[in-house]
């Protein structure tokens, strides 16, 4: 079983719904809002935005996640879709505008490279209504970078033996940053390893503003904390204008 597969298994038992998350992305939504989820994973803040009344569609490459999150969907009765689709063809499988967009969980730094990241966010500026607001998350590669920051605290769900082991190496010649994991799951490991793209906090900001964004806002976190190099998260939130 590939790596993805079996970590979309265990997903929700490794990052599970955060109230402080899903208050700041509901934050301000009129009643029925259209959001969208880009990189949904197995769906947790898609089903549970739905669950406040917001229309809501999620988008993932991984056929796994999606029917896990389709799955949920339909046991918790959650009026939320779900596509299994590249974040960066978004413009192609949703074609209502949004009132939100959000893209949470590092999944920005997967793509390939800047001008795809920049490609994506100005797609999600013709998707979003005016006023329409984007969320991204991602981890602070400003404080990666600058103290040479080798790898992220180990998650362990201890009631269900199941450890999740994060390591950054950092590639001199094309700078970016190869993330490899491990998931144990009681006495089961496997790896996997991909390339990220780490993005300075000054990067985004330029990229947001370079797509049409306004009021564009850092967070050290959902928590909705000043961000500083010393916080791990990085938070932006754009308006579009």
């Amino acid at each position: 079983m590939k790596f993805y597969e079996i970590l979309a298994t265990h997903y929700d038992d490794i990052f599970p719904l955060s109230g402080n998350t899903l208050s700041f992305l509901s934050e301000g939504l009129e009643p029925e809002a259209k959001v969208l989820d880009a990189a949904c994973g197995t769906g947790t803040y898609a089903i549970a935005l739905a669950g406040k009344g917001f229309q809501t569609v999620g988008v993932d490459i991984d056929e796994s996640m999606v029917a896990i999150a389709e799955a949920k969907a339909v046991m918790l009765d959650a009026d939320a879709d779900f596509i299994v689709s590249d974040m960066m063809d978004i413009d192609l499988v949703c074609t209502d505008e949004m009132d939100m967009i959000f893209c949470i969980g590092n999944s920005l730094v997967h793509l390939k490279d800047r001008k795809q990241a920049l490609d994506f966010i100005k797609t999600c500026h013709g998707l979003l209504t005016s006023g329409g607001r984007i969320i991204l998350q991602i981890i602070n590669y400003d404080r990666i970078l600058d103290e040479s920051i080798t790898s992220l605290p180990t998650i362990e769900v201890r009631e269900k033996d199941i450890t999740f082991v994060r390591n950054y190496k950092l590639d001199p010649d094309t700078m970016k940053i190869e993330f490899r994991s491990k998931l144990r799951v009681g006495p089961e490991e496997v790896g996997s390893s991909v390339m990220l793209l780490p993005l300075r906090r000054s990067e985004l900001e330029d990229m947001l503003e370079s797509a049409g964004f306004k009021s564009i806002e850092s967070f050290g976190g959902f928590d909705g904390s000043a961000w500083d190099k010393s916080k791990l998260p990085l938070v932006m939130r754009a308006i579009k204008a």
